[in-house]
């Protein structure tokens, strides 16, 4: 299974002022964030700084496309490059990840992976960052990889 669709709540500031955002699927929790404060708002400069990174940075991704019969319609690597502006930056130091627990009767096939990731130790938190901004995708560098 090359990817499966979810819902991703907006990120949501709670009373504790933390900011959370959860992933579920047909209505069972996969995962969630939530950073904690206190945020550091970011200056012009550094804000700046992360779009012109965020815009080096491209996005690899894999195409496939099964088919009823035969070899799939589309199987390859791709790349997305887009242009950034970050126009509000907060970064912290605190936040926690956590899982849900469906069972295989609540997402199917979709168990394993979920599995998988919860098997991932998380070693240590260095930074977390809260963005808002805009994103072009760049039609003229992105696609297929060959």
């Amino acid at each position: 299974m090359p990817k499966f669709h979810t819902d991703i709540t907006p990120i949501r500031k709670l009373d504790n002022e933390h900011l959370r955002c959860e992933v579920s699927l047909w209505g069972h929790l996969l995962f969630g964030i939530e950073i904690t404060p206190p945020f550091k708002s970011q200056n012009a400069l550094v804000r700046k700084a992360a779009s012109i990174q965020a815009t080096k940075t491209p996005i690899f991704g894999y195409k496939y496309i099964a088919s009823f019969d035969g070899p799939p319609d589309a199987d390859y690597p791709t790349v997305l490059w887009t242009d950034n502006t970050i126009n509000r930056l907060q970064m912290g130091k605190k936040g926690t990840f956590y899982f849900g627990d469906p069972t295989e009767r609540d997402i199917g096939d979709f168990r394993p992976i979920v599995d998988a990731l919860k098997s991932l130790p998380v070693l240590e938190l260095k930074q977390t960052a809260y963005s808002l901004g805009s994103m072009v995708q760049r039609n003229d560098k992105s696609g297929r990889i060959l």
